[in-house]
This record gives structure tokens, sequence and C-alpha cells, in this order.
């Protein structure tokens, strides 16, 4: 319980900007029950007309100081799409230490407590796609809202959590619950208030079609393509980036359905030629690109997964994959040194007979 508590603002935090998340078996994946999903091309349609709709969110923050990095400048110039308020999609940016426009929420404080829900699902062993969910409703709600503070934050983000497990059927986040990890900040009567507050300021639009629910579908068409286990491979890699992108604010004005491309090209790169043969490969991204209906080689795709790098760069993941891999690689040469010491002292080969070698 210790490692959950609502302590957004220590030093620790502070200090550290790595974000302390790494790949777990709860992950966002979970099958779909959606008997229409069944038409995977309908299904994709319906979904990027929500999230083109109803589930749209604005840019709630504004930047204290001006200036981009290169990535965004970028995207920027490279986007061809129109950005009209409410429908075009805007492109990446680099907010640094954005403030928003009233009070004194800024992108780190969002992150930490973005990173806070994955440790509370973590720890009770939930489906971290109630995370995205969840965040989902945060972002919305604080875009309709004219003025905030890291108060109304930190109570909107253990309400929203709440909501989200409660419609996934989980029902482990109680109120009572958040509220003990919360060291009683505030009560259940003020989580049952902004409960209703959140529910009407999302007009009761509350099952977004996240980015991780877009690789879920997405990826459908690898079947037959790969073997079971490359598919799942595949698929933990992409939703991990889906998962990481919620915690970074240039990525919440961006179409889910765009940041899963994106975490499922970067998540290809994982997989080499053998697993996945080139004809195979070329028929999938052939096939991604037509449910989409999208120029999967866009510019602004490919900033995306930049900044998608960046981000993974940037977690507790990549030191984890970077510590195995050096200790493969140490193992490999340990046994190639044992087999070649074996070889050179065994009595029976010709090749490094140290006698017969000598004489040649």
């Amino acid at each position: 319980w210790q490692t959950c508590k609502l302590i957004i603002f220590s030093s620790k935090y502070l200090s550290n900007n790595m974000l302390q998340l790494k790949m777990t078996r709860f992950s966002s994946f979970c099958p779909s029950d959606d008997s229409s999903c069944e038409n995977l091309p309908e299904c994709i349609s319906r979904m990027q007309q929500q999230e083109a709709t109803a589930y749209t969110c604005g840019d709630y923050l504004v930047p204290e100081q001006q200036g981009t990095s290169d990535v965004s400048q970028a995207c920027t110039s490279a986007s061809t799409q129109p950005n009209q308020k409410g429908t075009g999609q805007s492109s990446l940016r680099d907010n640094g230490s954005s403030r928003c426009r009233n009070k004194n929420i800024d992108t780190r404080c969002r992150q930490q407590l973005c990173e806070w829900s994955y440790r509370v699902v973590d720890h009770f062993q939930i489906n971290r796609g109630i995370v995205l969910t969840a965040w989902s409703f945060i972002d919305r709600f604080l875009a309709t809202r004219g003025n905030c503070n890291t108060k109304i934050l930190k109570l909107a983000a253990a309400t929203a959590l709440h909501l989200a497990d409660k419609i996934s059927g989980s029902r482990l986040l109680s109120m009572d619950v958040l509220v003990k990890l919360s060291r009683n900040e505030f009560s259940t009567l003020q989580m049952s208030k902004m409960e209703i507050i959140l529910l009407s300021a999302l007009k009761w639009h509350v099952h977004p079609p996240t980015s991780a629910r877009f690789v879920q579908e997405l990826v459908r068409p690898l079947t037959g393509l790969v073997k079971p286990e490359v598919a799942k491979t595949l698929t933990d890699h992409a939703l991990f980036l889906t998962e990481i992108s919620v915690c970074d604010y240039n990525f919440v004005t961006q179409k889910p359905s765009i940041i899963a491309v994106a975490s499922i090209l970067n998540a290809l790169g994982s997989i080499d030629s053998f697993q996945l043969p080139t004809d195979s490969r070329l028929r999938f991204l052939q096939e991604l690109s037509s449910l989409v209906n999208m120029d999967i080689d866009s510019n602004h795709v490919n900033c995306m997964q930049t900044k998608l790098w960046e981000l993974y760069v940037n977690s507790e993941q990549y030191n984890v994959s970077n510590a195995k891999h050096q200790m493969t690689h140490e193992s490999e040469d340990m046994n190639s040194k044992r087999a070649k010491l074996s070889i050179e002292r065994s009595p029976v080969s010709v090749a490094f007979h140290p006698i017969r070698n000598s004489s040649r």
C-alpha cells in the first residue's frame, strides 16, 4: 500500500524525469466481446468516427514559454491536416513545463499522476486499459473547465480511476480504497460529487476508443501470418507504447488511431525477417493502411513514431531490456569461450592438438 500513496510532489519524483513504467502481464489487452467487431473494417471505421466526434480532446494547457523541439517543428511543418477548431488534428509539440491557463497544473504534475495511476492498477493486478480510459475522462474533463488546480486534478484522477474500474467490471478500486491511498486528502462524499461532475462534463461518453483498443483490433490481420508467440510479442510492445503515451501531454490532442498505428510500426522493429518474412510484413502494412484509411508513412505518423521512441528510451522498461540484452550477450560470449577452451584441451582434437600443431 505504501508504494501507491498519492504523494506526487515529493523530491523523488520531481528530480527524476524518467518514466517509472515497465511492461507487466497486466497489459491493456483484453479480448473484445463486441460481436460487431467481427467485421473489422466497420469496427475500425466506427471507432474512428467516435474519436473524431464525441471523444475529441482540446488543448487545455498553454505554454508559458515559446519554443519547440526539432521533432515538434518537423511535425508542425509536415502536417497536412488543417488545424480547425474541434475537427482538425493538431500537431505534436514539446510543452516543456506548460501550465494550465488559470492555475498551477503543468505537464510534470500530470505525468506524475498518470504514473501513480499505473502503480495503483499494477498493485491490484488490474488491466492497465482502465488507466487509458480514466485519462480520457480526465483530459476531456479538464478541457471543459476554465479553472483548475492540483487538488481538483488529484480528486478527478482518483474519481476517474474509480469510474473506469467500475465500468470495466473489475470493481476493485472502490472509493474507500482510493480515499485511503490519498491519505484522506479527500472524502468519499467529495468523490461522489466529482463523479457526477465528471459524467456531466463528459456527457456520459464513457466508452472511449483508446489507442490500446485500436492496437487490439489492428493487429488481428497478423493471425495466420506469424506464429502466435510472435504476434503476442508485437502486441505487447505496441500496447506498452500506447500506455506510456498517456503520460505525455503531447499526445492528448492526437487521435488514438494514429497513436496506435505509430505504436504498431515501432513494435514491428522488434520483429526480424525470420519471424515475419518480408512479403508477409508488406501484406500486413498494406492491410493496416487500408483499415485506418491513412498514409502510414506520412511525416505526421513518422513524427509520432519518433516521439514514442523518445518516451520508450526514457522509460524504466528500456533500462530493463538493455540489461537483459547485455546479460544475454555476456552469457553467449562466456559459453563460446568455454566451448573453445574445451576443444583446445580435448585429447582427441586433431585441429587443436598442441603437439600436432607445433610439428606442422
